[in-house]
């Protein structure tokens, strides 16, 4: 007797080439979810950035900075500019009367309890330093004149505007 191969059909034949391309359909939409997931990251970090200098630029309308003046713009305005772009900020003013002191720890910048002046849309006990730290915050510098070496005081010296946003 002679041995046949089987008919397997049409169907049949074709069956290990739909495995290729299979897993080639399901690479591309894993590459497409993959970079979709990169553009919307992106635009959040973009969106905190231009909502941090949005900030920035209300409160540094000026170059002289009282306390009192910090308290009213963050009454009037900050709070409501951070809560309508859905983002956390910290804004604190420091004095630095004697002269200025580059910290070594950076996360310093994020206690609103040892700053001079601060303003946030959050309770001040609620902002941990280290917390804000590992959101990855954009952080916003700025110098501005306060006055030293009393807040009563008609001379101005040193200071800085930390402005710290993040989600």
């Amino acid at each position: 007797m002679v041995a046949r191969r089987a008919f397997v059909g049409p169907l049949g034949d074709d069956i290990p080439s739909i495995f290729p391309i299979v897993a080639g359909v399901l690479l591309f939409i894993g590459t497409m979810a993959y970079a979709a997931s990169l553009v919307a990251e992106k635009n959040s970090y973009l969106e905190v950035r231009k909502t941090s200098l949005g900030l920035s630029y209300i409160v540094t309308e000026r170059g002289q900075m009282k306390k009192a003046d910090l308290e009213t713009l963050c009454a009037d305005k900050l709070r409501k500019f951070g809560t309508n772009a859905r983002v956390k900020f910290l804004i604190t003013l420091e004095r630095e009367c004697p002269g200025y002191v580059f910290e070594t720890d950076p996360k310093t910048t994020y206690d609103p309890n040892t700053a001079y002046a601060a303003c946030s849309n959050l309770d001040f006990d609620a902002i941990k330093p280290d917390e804000v730290a590992a959101r990855s915050p954009v952080v916003l510098n700025y110098p501005v004149a306060v006055p030293c070496p009393d807040e009563g005081s008609f001379t101005d010296g040193f200071g800085m505007i930390n402005v710290i946003v993040w989600r």
